[in-house]
């Protein structure tokens, strides 16, 4: 007997079940392209603002260089310009370079959208980067603080100055309007009135007891 060969068939895709209807294929092809846009969503709303906003340079030792003053400091709260400015109330701690009048420093995210520095929550510790007038953004390389940053600044700038703590909130007086000053004969008049009813009663006893 002559020996036998397998012979090896060239591989067919799976045709369609005959009969499926059109429609079948419409939702498979649906499905498909959701899965695929639902899969690119993902990648975009996970993608962060640093990928988002094109800067020329993320080397922290050339922004120090660039910005006019480098600090650290504690972020107390936020508000918005009527510009639509995001502005942040800071507590400045260390400074590294340049010159704060105060150590509260109102700190305005100047660019926002992509290249804005985020929504800093109260009680943070973040690395500031700004121009002289205090205005920053994510390209200006302003950030959360790490310790790698911090040496990285220390290294670059030295080990900076510790800056007091600013004075509390002072008290303030609020005088009412139209109220004139109370004169010391009306101060003085209530207790006037009490001592003359004592040496009256006094005197009335002093009589009965005579009798």
């Amino acid at each position: 007997m002559g020996r036998r060969y397998a012979v090896a068939m060239p591989y067919a895709a799976p045709r369609p079940r005959r009969g499926a209807h059109p429609r079948e294929w419409s939702r498979a092809v649906l499905t498909l392209l959701l899965t695929a846009l639902l899969a690119g969503g993902g990648i975009l709303a996970t993608a962060t603002p640093a990928q988002a906003c094109t800067c020329q340079t993320s080397d922290l030792r050339k922004l120090t260089k660039q910005a006019d003053v480098v600090y650290t400091g504690v972020v107390q709260s936020s508000s918005t310009t009527d510009e639509g400015q995001r502005q942040f109330q800071v507590v400045a701690q260390r400074l590294f370079k340049g010159d704060l009048a105060s150590a509260r420093v109102t700190v305005t995210d100047a660019i926002g959208a992509g290249c804005g520095i985020g929504e800093p929550e109260e009680g943070e510790r973040w690395l500031f980067l700004t121009t002289t007038a205090n205005a920053t953004g994510l390209c200006s390389g302003t950030r959360p603080l790490k310790q790698r940053d911090l040496v990285k600044v220390q290294r670059s700038l030295g080990v900076g100055e510790r800056l007091p703590a600013p004075d509390p909130a002072k008290a303030v007086r609020t005088k009412v309007e139209g109220a004139a000053p109370v004169d010391f004969a009306r101060l003085a008049a209530p207790g006037a009135a009490a001592i003359l009813l004592g040496l009256l009663g006094l005197a009335v006893v002093g009589r009965l007891n005579r009798h």
